[in-house]
């Protein structure tokens, strides 16, 4: 869902105007980002940007304990010029802005910009769709050769030896597969 860069300036306007940020250079970006239109569009106001390729955390001064923090494809990079000089020169990237005061996300939607990054969560829950699906599949196999060796057991007691070999050449594919 695309959201307007009306609606995201009058948001920074109004945010600008009613908190003051923890980081001087925290101002600096958020004015940059309202006075160039250009890279509006691009620019995703979120949360746990921390999983994003480009991801800003920037807190007002109530809260300071995450006063700036800009994640760049995984790394934690505290230095806002760093983040302001990957701002002005990759401004055809998308980033991902979490701003910390309360009710943020209340305030996010009511300005009509919030947006999840979801394709981030998609592979997040791919990979662990994946590793389930593998879990299940051992766990699948470990269960089968328990059956197979408890009826082997079985026909061996009742010295059915047709079905020894049977359920013998059945273990052995289970375990070369």
């Amino acid at each position: 869902m695309t959201h307007s860069s009306n609606d995201k300036k009058r948001f920074l306007k109004w945010f600008i105007e009613n908190y003051e940020l923890s980081r001087r250079e925290s101002l600096w970006i958020l004015n940059y980002l309202l006075n160039h239109d250009f890279i509006l569009p691009r620019i995703h106001f979120s949360d746990d940007v921390h999983l994003t390729d480009n991801g800003l955390v920037m807190s007002i001064k109530d809260a300071p304990e995450r006063s700036f923090e800009y994640y760049q494809n995984g790394r934690l990079i505290q230095d806002p010029e760093i983040a302001f000089h990957e701002l002005r020169t990759n401004w055809r990237k998308d980033f991902y802005v979490e701003l910390l005061f309360d009710h943020s996300y209340e305030t996010l939607l009511s300005f009509n910009i919030y947006e999840a990054h979801q394709e981030q969560d998609q592979e997040e829950l791919e990979k662990k769709s994946e590793a389930t699906d593998s879990a299940l599949r051992s766990i699948n196999r470990m269960l089968k050769e328990n059956q197979l060796k408890q009826a082997i057991d079985r026909a061996l007691d009742d010295n059915d030896f047709e079905t020894v070999k049977k359920l013998s050449d059945e273990l052995i594919t289970l375990k070369e597969d």
